[in-house]
């Protein structure tokens, strides 16, 4: 009998069975699979930047979301925030300090109404305010406050929807600079002039002036 050939004796060689090594992970992370934040409950007080969302329509009491750092956005997903109509709380209260202002926080797309004011930025920097509809707050639509010297600059209010809120729609109260309010849609506001502020494309306009302004 002819010995095997070359090939057939290498062809049936078997691999070594044994693993070189344990099987890595191949399932993802929850925090992998949505980086995010889910608020799944109102009052919600953020401490720590990143990206948060909303994951259904609340109503609360008080202020919905406090936010308490720098570099955050809140995502209401299309949902909405709603309040009691009383005097105190906001649908979404940025807390700076005028010696620690917040910075860089995004407020987008979804509803805020029936609180004091829908959005209360309070000595905040470089912050935007984009795709909302803000209606029916006792007092502002959007509030942004840097008085006694405090800085509140660079903010932005682009695209939103404010109707029947009890004062205005974007309130400046205090020193203003950089601010820019654009493509919004402002019901019932009062006519006015700021120096160095971005006001256009709005269905009438809607900021009062309560200090200075200026670039």
């Amino acid at each position: 009998m002819s010995p095997l050939p070359a090939w057939f004796r290498r062809r049936g060689r078997q691999d070594p069975l044994t693993p070189p090594g344990a099987p890595g992970p191949t399932m993802k992370t929850l925090a992998q699979v949505e980086p995010r934040v889910a608020i799944t409950n109102v009052p919600y007080t953020i401490t720590q930047p990143g990206s948060y969302y909303l994951t259904t329509n609340f109503a609360t009491a008080g202020s919905g979301v406090i936010i308490q750092a720098n570099r955050v956005t809140v995502d209401l997903m299309g949902f909405s925030l709603t309040g009691d109509e009383d005097e105190i709380g906001y649908g979404v209260w940025v807390s700076g300090q005028p010696e620690a202002p917040r910075r860089e926080v995004v407020i987008r797309s979804g509803s805020i109404t029936g609180f004091s004011s829908g959005i209360y930025f309070e000595y905040v920097q470089n912050g935007r305010v984009e795709d909302l509809a803000i209606s029916e707050n006792v007092n502002q639509g959007v509030l942004l406050y840097g008085a006694y010297g405090g800085p509140c600059s660079g903010n932005s209010v682009v695209g939103c929807a404010m109707s029947g809120n009890g004062y205005y729609g974007v309130y400046l109260d205090g020193s203003q600079s950089g601010g820019r309010c654009e493509a919004n849609t402002i019901v019932y506001g009062p006519i006015m002039t700021a120096s160095g502020v971005l006001s256009t494309t709005n269905g009438a306009a809607g900021l009062s002036p309560w200090a200075n302004f200026s670039r």
